[in-house]
């Protein structure tokens, strides 16, 4: 009897962001609310006064989830299971995403040098409201290009 692998298909294509992209896990009070009317560094400074459980670079990304990396920090729970989708370069935010972990694993570093252990967690959407979706679809369109390298199979974890 031959051993069937488990081949899970993609629901939806993958993108790749134009430019770096992030994502803010369980952000407090974000202080985001006219972001339209920030600088970038006035953005970098919110981020981080909104206290993340996680801040990490969008590695993929699609109507269904995403897969971003980060530096490990210990423990992987999040409180609230929501997310930001922030691009300071262009102003744009989409907030308080709900999401489920699809998976965690170690992601080797952009550069040999890079002495912080570093992670990549794929997670999957869960009840994004109408207007949510449609932001979302927004930001497919406007800011990323298409990922033909893993279009048709789903690479394990990427929901």
């Amino acid at each position: 009897m031959k051993n069937k692998q488990n081949t899970e298909r993609r629901q939806h294509k993958r993108y790749l962001p134009r430019q770096r992209a992030f994502v803010l896990i369980d952000a407090k009070n974000n202080g985001f609310d006219r972001i339209d009317k920030m600088s970038k560094g006035q953005i970098g400074i919110a981020a981080f006064k909104s206290k993340p459980a996680k801040m990490g670079r969008i590695l993929e990304i699609s109507r269904s989830g995403l897969s971003f990396s980060y530096i490990a920090n210990g423990s992987d729970e999040t409180e609230n299971q929501c997310l930001d989708i922030l691009l300071a370069d262009e102003n744009f935010l989409l907030p308080k995403l709900k999401f489920k972990p699809v998976k965690t694993s170690d992601h080797e570093a952009e550069t040999p040098f890079n002495p912080l252990a570093m992670k990549r967690q794929s997670v999957r959407f869960v009840g994004l409201t109408p207007r949510q979706q449609s932001k979302l679809d927004y930001f497919l369109r406007k800011y990323t290009v298409s990922d033909n390298s893993t279009s048709g199979k789903q690479a394990q974890g990427n929901g």
